[in-house]
């Protein structure tokens, strides 16, 4: 996973190889997360990354909304362990 934090800083290449891999020969899904391209207020660090969903909880949150399915499987594996 790669957090954006600033726009054109190289991740939209980044994020172009797996997507369109001719290595695996299927589509990879990717979930973009980064800050929004506007100006942010100064602060902490931790407060603002928790404003913009890219603290540990808003990142889950993504994730488990993003991929449903894998989030109810990786749930049932980690229960079942």
């Amino acid at each position: 996973m790669r957090i954006r934090r600033r726009p054109g800083n190289g991740s939209d290449g980044t994020r172009e190889t797996p997507q369109g891999s001719s290595l695996t020969g299927s589509r990879m899904p990717v979930l973009n997360l980064g800050y929004p391209d506007l100006f942010i207020e100064h602060g902490d660090p931790g407060k603002l990354n928790a404003q913009m969903g890219l603290d540990a909880a808003g990142i889950e949150r993504s994730i488990r909304e993003r991929f449903p399915t894998s989030a109810a499987g990786a749930a049932r594996a980690a229960a079942a362990a």
